[in-house]
């Protein structure tokens, strides 16, 4: 005969199998951001960026040429074929006050020796911000951040938005990063900025090529200034 507990335990078993087959064919979840997040991220396709020289009135200009939204997918678990989704948008720019452009190379082998020509060429796109909604834990709610590529050798800037908006940011191995309030850069005061510092050491500018240290960022802004080896403080302009 078999025992009670034995028969209980089969219970729970069955039990626990339906639900999880339950859960299986439910929808997968959606994560978009609320309107308070997507105010990290301003721009829209066209416009035009404008950043003055603080050590001689140059200016340089941008053009936003492409925002694509996506929602990416994680998986919830090793065990479950389900997977959340989660939304990012992808924003790329250009510089337009001069042209850059990025070699296409083709490689062959030529009497055993490797040999790469260039084939063509396009203009250097700059991808200027990347935002999105991340995991953060099977029990917590996605989590917000954003991340930057600035210039022509560029270095990887990230933003734990989340975590700032929550509390004080933690230390990072690869960047500083502080809340500057009431930060006045050109003609403009922003009542609360982010500034990155990266703490690469590897990145090395050329003459042609600066290396992007620092960069700022603020609410409903976007990106308002940018600090690079040799030129020194770049602000955004009205």
């Amino acid at each position: 005969m078999m025992r009670l507990p034995t028969l209980l335990s089969m219970a729970g078993l069955a039990a626990c199998l339906l639900t999880a087959c339950s859960r299986e064919s439910e929808p997968d979840p959606e994560y978009r951001m609320s309107a308070d997040q997507l105010a990290w991220q301003p721009y829209h396709v066209n416009d035009v960026l404008r950043f003055g020289h603080a050590k001689d009135g140059k200016v340089r200009t941008y053009r936003i040429t492409e925002i694509n939204e996506e929602m990416v997918e994680y998986s919830l678990g090793l065990f479950t074929k389900r997977v959340d989704r989660k939304q990012q948008f992808n924003v790329m720019a250009e510089r337009t006050d001069s042209i850059q452009f990025d070699y296409i190379t083709k490689s062959s082998t030529v009497g055993g020796t490797l040999v790469t020509t260039i084939t063509d060429s396009i203009r250097h796109q700059i991808r200027l911000l990347r935002i999105g909604l991340y995991p953060a834990g099977s029990s917590n709610p996605p989590s917000l951040a954003a991340s930057c590529f600035w210039g022509w050798n560029p270095i990887y800037f990230s933003f734990p938005l989340q975590e700032i908006i929550f509390g004080a940011p933690k230390d990072y191995a690869y960047l500083d990063l502080t809340v500057v309030p009431n930060l006045t850069l050109g003609p403009r005061t922003y009542p609360e900025v982010l500034k990155a510092g990266s703490k690469d050491t590897n990145s090395r500018s050329t003459r042609r090529a600066k290396v992007v240290r620092t960069l700022y960022l603020a609410k409903n802004e976007g990106i308002v200034g940018f600090e690079e080896d040799g030129t020194g403080l770049w602000y955004k302009l009205p």
